[in-house]
């Protein structure tokens, strides 16, 4: 080490930080996908060659994934991210030019390799009863000066956020394990593995809560004007984001149908067309591995691109196909078609099918797919949950689902539904659809027929802003939202994104408050002070119940 180098002080808690980050058992520990996506994510948006998941230990730094590097930790005395985690209140440090600044400019990292002259680092930040644990940062780090946005600030701050969370997850099934391993015989192994099925779930239905407000801020970020450059870079990160919540779906799904809950669709209009749109972007943008696959649809001739169905059950059966062919093909081609069918009661059916070049399944094990942890490959990753959630999201719909082999290589994963079109009027007048029912199937929707137009959604959406305008001009100037989530940075974004839109919005942290909130916007109403009133004496059966129904 340089003379002149002065390492950062120690944190008067730093003993108690080390036993808490001791206690997580994950220094020293297998890179994980997980973390890895998230650092290739950083390097790719702010276009650096170094991304780093640093935790700081006793005497080093070290990398829990890494980018650009191929050490897997330095010493704590020339590390960077042992200055990031020393604000009292958290936030991005930032050097834009180390050799401009007295702490670093002698440190060996600048003066050898790798040469750093630029570091920007969000902390990982972990709350618990006994308060606040600063473990390290995830980082970006240039070889030349350079500066950061305020939206690049909160794009590294939201990454930051996606590793606290996959470490909190990762933490909370690992003591999970270990309390039932602890707590269970030999024989109760049956019981452990329905108990760990429930809490997965639970944990995935959590994690919904950091993904919401992430999803949030990337819609607040392209509210504003952005370059095309910018914005290819925000459609890259929900492009995680979308995957990161396909898994947790897959976990809720799998622990419902073991504890025996029903899944309950949710039907209504939808274009087939606009989805395969975000199909195409989402699998061109998946993974890096493949780079000679190409991706296509098609929307057979007699297929309306408008039906009835649940759009984000679809969505989620078509993404498992395509992640799992992305997976497993790397020459070739992906190709997704759409196309009439019949079941074999002679139903209408809307067939969805999915057919690569890739490796291919062996007939003999082609039923083992679409049962629970039914993978065929030791190497495949992911939880082994996603085509059984397409079987149960696929019967659930009145439908079915399979995989046959395709010539002269790879498979042909296909679901099929029933067929509800929404075709244009015959007579035109005035632009209206109706729903055309095929099946014996009980529909639900608002009114017997659907408002549409020929020139599709962008029409839709550009009269709900008419009738938004109008709906507040009938409320002399003002139309009032009240916002309730207990989750702060989430309650912030919606709350962003309401006053953007032209809303009067209040908020409230639970259930109780809410109610409270809306006796105050409703005053004076006549008898809505008094059924709010009501229902407040039963405030905590409400917010038990919010609580329960919430993310």
């Amino acid at each position: 080490m340089h003379p002149l180098h002065v390492p950062a002080p120690i944190p008067d808690d730093d003993e108690e930080r080390l036993q808490f980050l001791s206690s997580l058992k994950i220094l020293d520990t297998e890179t994980e996908h997980s973390f890895d996506r998230i650092t290739e994510a950083a390097s790719v948006i702010f276009k650096v060659p170094i991304a780093l998941v640093s935790l700081v230990d006793r005497e080093r730094q070290w990398f829990k994934s890494a980018v650009g590097v191929d050490v897997c930790q330095t010493h704590r005395d020339v590390a960077f991210c042992a200055h990031a985690i020393l604000p009292k209140e958290p936030k991005v440090f930032i050097v834009n030019d180390t050799y401009e600044d007295e702490r670093f400019k002698y440190s060996d990292l600048v003066l050898g390799e790798p040469y750093i002259r630029f570091y920007a680092g969000a902390p990982l930040v972990l709350y618990t009863d006994d308060g606040m644990w600063k473990l390290g940062t995830i980082c970006i780090i240039d070889q030349k000066p350079r500066t950061l946005r305020d939206d690049e600030v909160l794009l590294l701050e939201m990454l930051g956020r996606l590793v606290v969370a996959e470490i909190e997850l990762r933490e909370k099934l690992a003591k999970k394990h270990r309390e039932r391993i602890d707590e269970v015989h030999e024989g109760a192994q049956v019981w452990a593995k329905e108990m760990n099925t429930a809490y997965i779930g639970q944990v995935a239905h959590d994690l919904r809560t950091p993904l919401n407000s992430f999803y949030l801020g990337l819609q607040a970020l392209s509210s504003t004007q952005l370059t095309t450059e910018q914005q290819g870079l925000i459609d890259t990160m929900e492009i995680s984001a979308e995957l990161m919540s396909l898994t947790c779906t897959k976990a809720i799904d799998h622990t419902k149908s073991t504890m025996g809950k029903e899944l309950h669709a949710a039907r209504a209009a939808f274009d087939i067309e606009k989805m395969l749109r975000k199909s195409e972007k989402v699998v061109l943008g998946y993974t890096h591995e493949s780079i000679d696959v190409s991706y296509e649809f098609l929307i057979k001739a007699g297929v309306c691109k408008r039906i009835i169905s649940d759009e984000d059950w679809v969505w989620q059966m078509l993404m498992n196909y395509l992640c799992n062919a992305r997976k497993f093909t790397t020459h070739g081609y992906i190709r997704t078609m759409v196309s009439l069918s019949k079941s074999r009661e002679g139903k209408s059916m809307i067939r969805f099918s999915v057919a690569d070049t890739g490796i291919g399944v062996d007939k003999d094990k082609m039923d083992l797919l679409f049962k629970p942890f039914g993978q065929l490959q030791d190497f495949s990753g992911g939880t082994g949950l996603g085509l059984f959630s397409v079987r149960e999201k696929a019967i659930k719909l009145g439908g079915a689902c399979g995989v046959t082999m395709n010539e002269p290589k790879g498979t042909i994963f296909w679901f099929e539904i029933p067929y509800v079109p929404i075709t244009n009027d015959e007579e035109g007048g005035d632009s209206s659809t109706s729903a055309l029912l095929t099946s014996n199937l009980e529909w639900k929707t608002k009114d017997s027929h659907l408002k549409a137009t020929n020139t599709g959604g962008e029409k839709i959406e550009a009269v709900q802003a008419v009738e938004i305008q109008q709906e507040i001009k009938a409320n002399d100037g003002e139309l009032h939202v009240l916002v309730v989530e207990d989750d702060v940075p989430t309650r912030t974004l919606m709350v962003h994104g309401l006053k953007r839109k032209g809303y009067v919005v209040h908020q409230a942290g639970n259930g109780e408050e809410g109610l409270e909130q809306m006796c105050a916007i409703c005053d004076g109403r006549g008898g809505v002070r008094e059924a709010i009133t009501s229902m407040g004496e039963h405030a905590d059966e409400k917010v038990t119940g919010l609580n329960h129904e919430r993310g």
